[in-house]
């Protein structure tokens, strides 16, 4: 799976490695750094001028141990090679000094990526909803052509006035958000309902906030649970968390575990996660098991590293998508077979905002007539079987879900990845 196809915290080296490969570009959202040090007071606020410019900016990311260089044919800034860093201890240190400086203090999350052949890289993934901060100079820093920069009193104003235009929005949509009515009767039982299908209105204004498209990221729904459901199949108080995080799948697409970067928090609303696992910007990933055993995993259809061209964004990585569904699915039926549930289940794949989206497909392959997807929603058929025999119909109930999916996105051949079996076909 591609480096934008998940979260940061799911980064590997081979991911950073992708980076290399492509020659991908720094943008005013994504830098690379070769070193990080921070004995000295002067290398302390260097790293929190190059954070808090980035912050200001909007948000993204900084990688450390990435060396970057320029294309001799347009001089373009790339990603070249990996650097580890050695020091260990760098990890703390960063995360002490931007967790200390700063007003108001720096949104962040810190990502250590363990090297094969020793060392570390560490990725700083920043957001900007709390913008304008002001480093402890009692300056405003901005990224902007690549180079960090002093703010002016112009743009400084400007930054205060968005700010309180963002938290009022967010107020706003915060207050009095009532449930979606679907226009279709849903498949379990109306269930359904209670299901994100996208961004809900104070998360939108969040997203947007973060530098977000307006209209709205795309979203892919995986929807599964007993047929009717059941009061008190997952009560919390008798349900363990940690039992649920360490459930089995074996025949996972994807190389790591569904929860190996969730964890799942109880509350009288069931059990329920995010990434990033924080409750001050929009979810990218969410998980959210309910007590009558109705159960969804919601993500985002954009790339982790945005496109300055928002029309870039609103691509959906087909393979991508494809494994989270099948793999939340079973994790889905592990539950219901841990609680010791044998009826019957029902579940679907739902595709939302996804007007005006184009298939992520490969490179190799040459679809001449793809086009933007026209529909708003794209829904597939509806999972439907009896414990324990309905595990073996997930591949193909992915695979017809993805037909159409391709379907309403220009390719009438369906998913080329996916064999007629419904399983992946060796690249």
């Amino acid at each position: 799976m591609a480096i934008t196809d998940k979260p940061t915290a799911l980064w590997v080296e081979s991911d950073l490695q992708e980076l290399v490969d492509g020659q991908v570009r720094e943008n005013p959202r994504l830098e690379f750094k070769r070193e990080l040090a921070l004995a000295s007071t002067g290398e302390k606020n260097e790293a929190e001028r190059d954070a808090m410019g980035i912050a200001n900016a909007g948000g993204g990311h900084i990688v450390y141990g990435l060396d970057e260089g320029r294309l001799d044919d347009d001089g373009s800034v790339v990603a070249v090679r990996l650097m580890p860093l050695q020091d260990g201890g760098l990890y703390e240190q960063l995360n002490n000094v931007l967790d200390s400086r700063g007003d108001p203090k720096l949104a962040f999350d810190l990502h250590a990526i363990s090297c094969a052949d020793g060392g570390m890289y560490l990725v700083l993934e920043i957001f900007g909803h709390r913008r304008p901060h002001m480093s402890s100079d009692g300056r405003y820093q901005l990224r902007r052509n690549l180079l960090v920069r002093r703010m002016t009193e112009a743009e400084v104003a400007d930054a205060y006035r968005d700010r309180l235009i963002r938290d009022r929005a967010i107020g706003s949509a915060l207050l009095g958000v009532e449930p979606r009515e679907p226009a279709d009767p849903d498949p379990i039982d109306e269930g359904c309902r209670r299901a994100h299908r996208g961004l809900k209105p104070g998360e939108l204004a969040m997203y947007v906030a973060e530098g977000g498209d307006r209209r709205g990221p795309g979203w892919m729904s995986v929807i599964l649970g007993p047929s009717p459901l059941q009061a008190d199949l997952l009560d919390p108080t008798v349900v363990q968390a940690q039992d649920l995080q360490g459930l089995s799948i074996a025949e996972r697409w994807n190389s790591e575990a569904p929860l190996a970067h969730f964890w799942l928090r109880p509350s009288l609303g069931g059990f329920h996660a995010a990434l990033p696992p924080r409750d001050d910007v929009a979810p990218a990933y969410l998980i959210h098991l309910w007590p009558d055993g109705l159960m969804e995993f919601g993500t985002t259809l954009e790339p982790a590293l945005r496109y300055e061209n928002e029309d870039e964004n609103r691509r959906i990585a087909t393979r991508a998508v494809a494994n989270y569904a099948h793999d939340y699915a079973l994790l889905f039926l592990a539950v219901l077979r841990h609680v010791g549930y044998n009826g019957e289940v029902k579940g679907q794949i739902t595709f939302d905002n996804v007007q005006g989206h184009r298939l992520g497909v490969s490179r190799q392959r040459d679809f001449r007539d793809i086009h933007p997807i026209a529909e708003p929603t794209v829904e597939g058929p509806v999972l439907s079987g009896s414990m324990p025999d309905i595990e073996s119909q997930v591949p193909l109930w992915v695979r017809h879900t993805l037909q159409r999916l391709f379907l309403a996105g220009g390719v009438p051949t369906g998913p080329y990845f996916l064999g007629a079996d419904g399983r992946p076909l060796a690249d």
